[in-house]
């Protein structure tokens, strides 16, 4: 199914703070309502979603709203092929909802947070690196109840061999400030999904996965 609507190109650009200037590129396909973004690459040697993105533009096909479509969120990490950040060596998935005059690593959290914060619904794509593991649905259980049930059909689509139950505040604390995490505390619909690395990855996987976006 080939989509039909024309692909936009834009950059967040990271806040300056006396340093050189960084952008993030972001794809959008669409426009209007329903918001839906899906990010890889917070974490730079986890490349998988990146890779799938370009099969994403070539089976779907909008109807109606937005589809924003994020390669590499931490640019500097990607560049450099590794999980912290470089520059500050924070891992950036720790630091949500950043801060506009921190280090790199937070600053880039204070950017993502902002754009997505408007979402409906975001997506976030993490990897295994060198690791041939199943598709993992990551659902955050410490959310209200009326969306519990909503954020599990959504997972669902995907068709996760595993869904990972995860709680930041009673259990797993040291996984706490995830952008997912902080989009659910304001009222965003997100989760993450694991998926196998590039490398490793097979056909039926990349099909799930596409499906569950389309």
């Amino acid at each position: 199914m080939k989509n039909i609507n024309k692909l936009i190109s834009k950059k967040l650009k990271i806040e300056n703070n006396g340093f050189s200037d960084l952008s993030i590129n972001v794809l959008t396909l669409g426009r209007g309502s329903p918001k839906i973004a899906v990010l890889n690459g917070l974490h730079g040697l986890e490349r998988t979603g990146a890779y799938l993105m370009p099969k994403i533009i070539e089976n779907i096909k909008t109807k109606r709203g937005t589809l924003a479509l994020i390669p590499f969120a931490n640019p500097t990490s990607a560049a450099r092929n590794t999980r912290l950040t470089p520059e500050d060596n924070q891992d950036l998935n720790r630091l949500f909802p950043g801060n506009k005059n921190g280090t790199l690593s937070f600053r880039i959290a204070n950017t993502l947070f902002n754009y997505l914060k408007d979402f409906d619904l975001v997506i976030d794509v993490h990897t295994f690196p060198k690791m041939d593991m199943p598709i993992v649905g990551v659902f955050f259980s410490n959310i209200e109840d009326q969306k519990k049930q909503m954020l599990l059909e959504l997972i669902r689509t995907f068709g996760p061999d595993v869904i990972w139950n995860l709680d930041t505040i009673n259990g797993e604390t040291v996984k706490a400030g995830s952008l997912i995490e902080k989009l659910l505390n304001i009222g965003v619909m997100a989760f993450s999904v694991e998926v196998p690395d590039v490398e490793i990855i097979n056909q039926n996987q990349e099909r799930k996965f596409i499906k569950g976006v389309r």
